[in-house]
């Protein structure tokens, strides 16, 4: 796929997804306690898809046992936020630091 074309699908998903969370999950639900946990689950599902656990082959990611604690421990709409976030948050520390990161520049 040409790299002009992902890009604008990437960013109708992102639309798409956005709709999706503000039709179902309120941004007003994040109040008090949930602010608190929203911003602790941003942090680590932010840190953990920048960051992986390096092998000999590889590395392997933490994200999905963050993602299931977050949509267990603090709730769906909670969780659905931190997610969406995150991903804004990593698409931006990949944007920026790619060659630090040892990644393809976007």
């Amino acid at each position: 796929m040409p790299k002009k074309n992902r890009i604008y699908l990437s960013f109708l998903s992102g639309l798409i997804t956005l709709g999706v969370l503000i039709a179902f999950f309120s941004p007003g639900d994040l109040g008090g306690k949930n602010l608190l946990n929203w911003g602790i689950f941003c942090g680590l599902l932010v840190l953990t898809s920048t960051f992986g656990i390096p092998l000999g082959g590889g590395s392997i990611s933490l994200l999905p046992l963050i993602s299931i604690t977050a949509l267990l421990s603090a709730g769906i709409s909670t969780a659905a936020w931190a997610a969406f976030a995150a991903a804004l948050i990593h698409g931006a520390i990949r944007w920026l630091f790619a060659r630090q990161l040892g990644e393809q520049p976007i």
